[in-house]
């Protein structure tokens, strides 16, 4: 898991982003790129209500992506030279050129290991679920969600969210990597809030055949869901990254009723590593 991409887009959040980026770069001993998707103003336009004309609304979601992306552009810089990772021998960071739409961002990040992006929040537009969706569904790859408040560390206690499903297990595979450095890893399983797989026993069995030491939790969900009985624990236990497979139940199914990825995608206080 050595090359990492964060896109930009969000500017809310991308302090708290650029630090979970850090904190994943430093437990590898990776590289990051950073890259701005400018947004493409013919998906945009249905929404405008101005009477402006094409020409007028191009002009104008150029001027203000411009904008976005040079300010992006300068924190990032900014943020490299604070830690010392353009001085590195080979640097450890890099600035890649803008390209146009969320659909650029699947594309170029399919020969990363990971993007990092941010967690949404309830009721603001920064930052989007739709770069988070972006980054998990056409990517290919797997996604650190950051949380808001930037994580004082990643990895070192790791809690494995296990429901049997196949998501989960292409998660923990893409996830090997950290859980090879770290300190404590627990497999929880929450009970009733399963799909037919194997038991979170059988998750420790072969995670010992890796060379990595870990231990099965089962719980009762008790009032809530498992999504929020998971948070409970991993903030009772001090856990500092969360694994967790994305989407077993359909995503219209959980923007309608809710369900465990959308509860910890918008409440989880602590970086959540997730793949599809």
């Amino acid at each position: 898991m050595k090359s990492i991409l964060v896109p930009t887009n969000d500017l809310d959040v991308l302090d708290g982003v650029l630090a979970a980026a850090e904190c994943l770069r430093a437990r590898v001993d990776g590289f990051i790129e950073a890259a701005h998707f400018v947004t493409d103003p013919t998906a945009v336009m249905a929404g405008d209500d101005t009477g402006a004309t094409l020409p007028a609304l191009v002009e104008r979601f150029a001027r203000e992506d411009g904008r976005r992306a040079d300010e992006a552009r300068g924190r990032f810089a900014a943020f490299v030279s604070a830690r010392g990772l353009d001085r590195l021998d080979p640097p450890r960071a890099a600035w890649a050129e803008s390209e146009v739409g969320l659909d650029s961002l699947g594309n170029h990040a399919r020969v990363f290991d990971a993007v990092v992006v941010g967690r949404p929040v309830r009721g603001r537009t920064s930052p989007s679920l739709g770069t988070l969706e972006t980054a998990l569904f056409d990517s290919g790859q797997a996604i650190l969600v950051a949380p808001p408040v930037p994580p004082g560390s990643l990895g070192a206690d790791v809690l494995i969210a296990w429901n049997g499903s196949a998501e989960t297990a292409r998660t923990i595979r893409s996830a090997l990597p950290l859980l090879r450095l770290a300190e404590r890893v627990t497999v929880l399983t929450v009970t009733g809030m399963t799909v037919p797989g194997p038991s979170g026993d059988a998750v420790v069995r072969q995670l010992a055949r890796h060379g990595i030491a870990s231990s099965s939790l089962l719980v009762e969900a008790g009032l809530g869901e498992s999504g929020h009985r998971t948070l409970e624990l991993a903030a009772e236990r001090g856990a500092d990254l969360l694994i967790k497979g994305g989407y077993t139940r359909g995503r219209l199914r959980q923007a309608l009723f809710g369900g465990p990825t959308s509860h910890i995608l918008f409440n989880a206080d602590l970086p959540v590593f997730m793949a599809h």
